[in-house]
């Protein structure tokens, strides 16, 4: 005989207010780092639904919003859930009956929801989530051997012969835990409560970095004007020096001309087709353009006396070339530096969370996956804006000799023979102009700092720019706050006589 199955309600606790018609999980925000000790505790007091009520995230942008912070604001999120059977007078959910408790983590875009997704071990990041997936009375689970034994069966035969239509495609979709609230707690709430540490950031990467943003309105700008055509009939034209030096620097910095990359070695075989002078069969622009390079990687910017009197007029078919071999080496470089965004990377992105539990077979029937409604859109607040919580203090070192003298190094750096050179010779008047002399000598070195030493210069230095920024930005009163405190006339710190 099979037993009817009773209907599941996963939703906040109603001490949070009043459920709605699709109740949804219930975010909860922390102060404290054991955050979960806080819940479980709040949830014994016998005033538990002010407390627990007095602990919803409720933070929110001028569009209502709501806002949950990260992990380094020092503030702790929680999602909770109650789960319930909602025929009168059924008891509460038993969690020996659940076989596992979990939430996913969905983006929010205008066409659809997106989930984290996995082809096996894979990350293959966000992706468009099919509507019968997201519908209100889904029941399909995350992990794909799940759907697929609970759509056919537990018939081997069937197994071996059939081929269900799977909306996900075999992908799985990334789940964090839920845990059940010990027994003692939920005896004495009369409930089953679920709760799970929800994860605000993560290094989860996208396996490819986003697209190269380079269309003809980029190129049009930031190309060279010696790389455009020119005008019809229009012969060479002046080049000044300082439009030669950007286009040194362009081909050096953006495009990697000079360097053994495939794309740079197809710009320069480009420009060897054109010559430097109208009717001029020996020297082409790569030369030109080689020969300067090579001269003020020796000399330096300001050294630098190879310089074309005239640049020649580019017709449309060479500057369409120079172009499309500029865009292909831009790309290229692009994809080899360009980060790979991270899950949560996304600034001003949203997102919702969505709770299920896989609920044990009855009688020989597989398992079943119920979930909740979407919880309220939220937004991650990036990692550089002020929680509000009081700052870290970090205490630096006092300026006294007996206070200095007890910091021994504690860091050391090894430092290659070639790099020693350098340093025993800087000059920074030579450094601006490009050029500099190295030392003498075969030897590397070990050199050992004082971090909190480290940490006092870098600190002078800061205040010495911000000071100087401030001419520019008028930023000081918002990024520096100083107040005086009184002396604590401890060893080795500053004290009154």
């Amino acid at each position: 005989m099979v037993t009817a199955k009773p209907t599941i309600r996963l939703a906040g606790s109603a001490a949070v207010g009043a459920l709605e018609t699709a109740p949804r999980p219930t975010i909860l925000q922390f102060a404290e780092p054991d955050c979960v000790l806080t819940l479980l505790d709040i949830l014994r007091h016998p005033e538990w639904k002010t407390a627990l009520s007095n602990k919803v995230a409720a933070e929110r942008t001028s569009e209502k919003r709501l806002r949950l912070y990260q992990p380094v604001h020092r503030l702790f999120h929680l999602v909770l859930v109650d789960a319930a059977c909602t025929r009168p007078g059924e008891p509460r959910l038993d969690p020996k009956r659940v076989e596992k408790a979990g939430f996913v983590i969905r983006r929010v875009r205008k066409s659809a929801l997106q989930g984290w997704m996995r082809q096996g071990e894979t990350v293959l990041g966000w992706k468009d989530l099919p509507e019968d997936v997201t519908a209100a009375h889904r029941d399909d689970d995350p992990d794909p051997e799940i759907r697929r034994q609970r759509s056919l069966g537990k018939n081997r035969g069937l197994l071996a012969r059939t081929s269900h239509p799977d909306p996900l495609q075999g992908l799985s979709e990334s789940v964090h835990p839920l845990f059940a609230a010990p027994p003692d707690v939920c005896s004495a709430r009369g409930k089953t409560f679920y709760y799970g540490m929800l994860p605000l950031t993560s290094d989860d990467m996208a396996p490819q970095a986003s697209s190269p943003p380079f269309d003809d309105a980029f190129l049009q700008n930031r190309i060279p004007k010696g790389f455009v055509a020119a005008a019809a009939q229009s012969g060479p034209t002046a080049l000044s020096r300082q439009d030669f030096l950007d286009m040194l620097r362009f081909l050096e910095r953006d495009v990697g001309a000079f360097t053994d990359s495939k794309e740079g070695q197809e710009l320069l075989k480009i420009l060897e087709t054109i010559p430097s002078a109208p009717g001029s069969a020996g020297t082409t622009l790569r030369a030109v353009l080689e020969k300067a390079y090579d001269e003020m990687d020796g000399v330096g910017e300001k050294g630098l006396r190879s310089l074309p009197s005239h640049w020649p007029a580019l017709s449309a078919a060479q500057a369409r070339a120079v172009r499309l071999a500029i865009k292909e080496a831009l790309t290229a470089r692009w994809r080899a530096t360009a980060p790979r965004r991270r899950r949560f990377d996304g600034i001003g992105d949203t997102y919702v969370v969505c709770v299920f539990v896989r609920l044990k077979g009855e009688n020989g029937c597989p398992c079943r996956t119920v979930w909740s409604a979407p919880s309220e859109v939220f937004e991650i607040v990036p990692w550089y804006e002020s929680s509000g919580h009081p700052p870290v203090s970090v205490t630096l070192p006092a300026l006294d000799k007996k206070a200095l003298s007890r910091l021994k190094p504690n860091v050391a750096f090894t430092v290659p023979p070639s790099l020693r050179k350098t340093l025993e010779k800087l000059d920074m008047n030579k450094l601006l102009d490009g050029s500099h002399e190295e030392g003498t000598g075969s030897f590397g070195m070990i050199c050992g700092f004082n971090i909190p030493i480290i940490t006092l210069c870098a600190f002078i230095v800061l205040q010495i720019f911000l000071g100087l920024l401030h001419i520019v930005f008028f930023w000081l009163p918002f990024v520096r706050l100083c107040i005086p405190f009184p002396g604590s006339g401890s060893s080795g710190s500053d004290s009154e006589g």
